[in-house]
């Protein structure tokens, strides 16, 4: 496979190809209404908006890696990474810093693979977690415990939330 990123076992994640099949698959997922609450919600992207976003970055003019995520073959989702190096006038809009040489990422999977139960070793935000699952994420991404207290609605108190 061609620009291959990085693989284990089954899972695969794999640069973005400047071809209509990719992009189609992309346009699908940002349209899923699972994904469209954190990443369209102003309105459906269309085709031709996915390909004017992401071309550049393929040809290598925006230093974004945009990647197909593919379970044994299948394509199942979507992650990009990129340098807050070059997102300076972004970071000073919304009042964040970050140290020098950091990366950011943004990713979804399809609505099926989200539905799933998830093997600890690929548990990633955005995913529909179980509580204990959901808690282990954030603490293995460096957010620390609080002990906080909830009811759940059927009179039972539930601790999962964590701050960073």
């Amino acid at each position: 496979m061609q620009d291959v990123i990085a693989a284990d076992a089954d899972l695969v994640i794999r640069r973005v190809q400047d071809q209509p099949g990719d992009y189609a698959l992309i346009v699908a997922w940002r349209n899923s209404e699972h994904v469209r609450e954190w990443w369209d919600p102003d309105g459906p992207p269309t085709l031709e908006a996915v390909i004017e976003e992401l071309r550049p970055s393929l040809r290598g003019e925006d230093p974004t890696i945009p990647c197909i995520i593919e379970q044994a073959g299948e394509p199942v989702g979507f992650i990009q990474f990129y340098p807050w190096d070059a997102e300076t006038a972004y970071l000073a809009d919304i009042g964040v810093s970050v140290p020098p040489g950091s990366w950011g990422l943004d990713l979804f999977v399809d609505a099926g693979l989200a539905a799933k139960d998830v093997h600890p070793k690929r548990e990633t935000a955005g995913m529909q977690l179980a509580g204990h699952q959901r808690l282990r994420c954030r603490v293995r991404s460096g957010f620390e415990r609080q002990e906080r207290r909830r009811n759940d609605g059927q009179g039972k108190a539930q601790s999962d939330d964590c701050e960073q």
